[in-house]
C-alpha cells in the first residue's frame, strides 16, 4: 500500500492542511472456470474547505479496487490513472488543487489465453468553488474493464500433409524392392543407383517397363516428381521414360513422358496408349519432371519450373477419378536383342517423389 499527500492551502488566512488518499494494491488470483473483469471503483469525494478566515480540513480517502479473475489464466496489471482536480475559492479564499492517485489493479484471463496489459485514463477535473468561499473536488469513476481470453488460449493451425512417397534407388543392383509393384510382366530394375528397363522384353521390341508405388496417396490432387538420367547401359534417349499418375489397380494412368527431344501426356487404357499433349523440348540427362493431377486437368513441369510446359484437361473423363485411382509411379522402355542383351535404353529415373498437393 502508499499514500500521496495532497497539498491543500487554506482560503485567505487559514491554516492549510494535507489531504491524504491511501490506495491499496491488490492482486486478483485466477479461480474457478469463466471469464474474469477487472473494475475500478470510484473514489470517495475529496472535500477541500475553504471561506474567510477559515481552516482547511483534512480528509482521509481510501479508494478500493476488487478485480476477481477466472479460469486459469495469469493475472496482468490493469492501471487505472487519475488526472490533477482543479479546485477555484470565491471571495478572499485561495484555490487549492487536489492531486489524484494512480490505482494498480490485477485482472486475470480465463482459461490459457494470453493475459493484456489495460490503462483506463480518468479525465482531469475542474471544480469551481461556491460563492462563500467553500469548494470541493470529486474524483471521477473509471470505466469497468474487463478483459477475457478463449477457453482454450492461442489459436492453432491445422495443416494436412497427406501421403508422401520417395525413393532415390541407392541400393544394389537388382528388383526395385518391396515397395514396388510391377504392371504387367516386365519389371524395370535398378542399375547404377536408378531405376531403368529390364531385359525381360520380347526380343527387338520397344518394350514399357512400369512399376506402381505399393501404397496409394491419400487424395485425388496429387503429383509425381523425378529426375531423368542416363541409362547405365545403351542409352537410346528417344525411347524415353517419364512416371505416372491417377492409376487404378489394373494399370489404367496418366503417363508423363520425355525423350531428349520431347515432352508428352499419355493416357493408358486398357493397354492402348494415346497421345494427349506434346510439345518440343530439348530435355538433357538430370532435367527435373514432374506431373500433378488436380480435377481432371494434368500438368506436365520441366527443369524445376512453376509454370506448366504442357496441360491436358480430360473434358470426356476417360480417367476415372476417386479413391480407386490414386496410384503413383514410373515406367521406364528399353530393346534387347535375341540374347537379351540391352540395344537401347531410354531415360533412366532417379530421385522419385509421389506425393499428395
Amino acid at each position: 500500500m502508499f499514500a500521496v499527500i495532497i497539498t491543500a492551502p487554506a482560503m485567505a488566512a487559514g491554516v492549510a492542511h494535507a489531504v491524504i488518499v491511501h490506495v491499496p494494491w491488490r492482486d486478483a488470483a485466477a479461480a474457478g472456470g469463466g471469464t474474469g473483469s477487472a473494475v475500478l471503483v470510484a473514489a470517495t469525494a475529496i472535500t477541500v474547505d475553504a471561506a474567510g478566515a477559515g481552516d482547511g480540513t483534512p480528509t482521509v480517502v481510501k479508494t478500493v479496487i476488487d478485480a476477481p479473475a477466472y479460469g486459469e489464466g495469469a493475472a496482468s496489471h490493469l492501471v487505472a490513472v487519475t488526472a490533477t482536480g482543479l479546485v477555484s475559492a470565491a471571495g478572499s479564499g485561495a484555490g487549492a488543487v487536489v492531486t489524484g492517485v494512480a490505482s494498480v489493479l490485477a485482472a486475470a484471463a480465463a482459461g490459457q489465453g494470453t493475459t493484456a496489459v489495460v490503462v483506463v485514463v480518468t479525465p482531469a477535473i475542474t471544480v469551481p468553488a461556491a460563492a462563500t468561499g467553500a469548494g470541493s473536488a470529486a474524483v471521477t469513476p473509471s470505466v469497468a474493464v474487463t478483459v477475457a481470453a478463449a477457453a482454450v488460449g492461442a489459436g492453432s493451425a491445422v495443416v494436412f500433409t497427406g501421403a508422401q512417397y520417395s525413393d532415390d534407388f541407392d541400393r544394389a543392383n537388382g528388383p526395385l524392392g518391396a515397395n514396388w509393384v510391377t504392371l504387367g510382366s516386365f519389371a524395370p530394375v535398378i542399375d547404377g543407383n536408378k531405376a531403368q528397363a529390364g531385359t525381360s522384353g520380347p526380343s527387338n521390341t520397344g518394350t514399357v517397363y512400369p512399376a506402381r508405388w505399393a501404397q496409394p496417396v491419400a487424395t485425388d490432387t496429387h503429383e509425381v516428381s523425378c529426375v531423368v538420367i542416363t541409362p547405365a547401359t545403351a542409352p537410346n534417349l528417344q525411347r524415353g521414360g517419364g512416371v505416372f499418375v491417377r492409376c487404378d489397380s489394373a494399370g489404367n494412368r496418366v503417363e508423363a513422358l520425355v525423350s531428349d527431344t520431347d515432352a508428352y501426356i499419355f493416357t493408358r487404357i486398357g493397354g492402348t496408349l494415346t497421345q494427349r499433349a506434346t510439345i518440343p523440348a530439348a530435355i538433357p540427362s538430370g532435367t527435373a519432371l514432374r506431373i500433378r493431377a488436380s480435377g481432371n486437368v494434368y500438368s506436365v513441369y520441366l527443369a524445376g519450373s512453376s509454370t506448366p510446359a504442357l496441360t491436358w484437361t480430360d473434358t470426356g473423363g476417360a480417367i476415372s477419378i476417386g479413391a480407386n485411382n490414386r496410384y503413383v509411379g514410373i515406367l521406364t522402355a528399353g530393346t534387347e536383342n535375341f540374347s537379351g542383351t540391352p540395344t537401347g535404353y531410354g531415360y533412366a529415373i532417379d530421385n522419385w517423389v509421389g506425393k499428395d498437393s
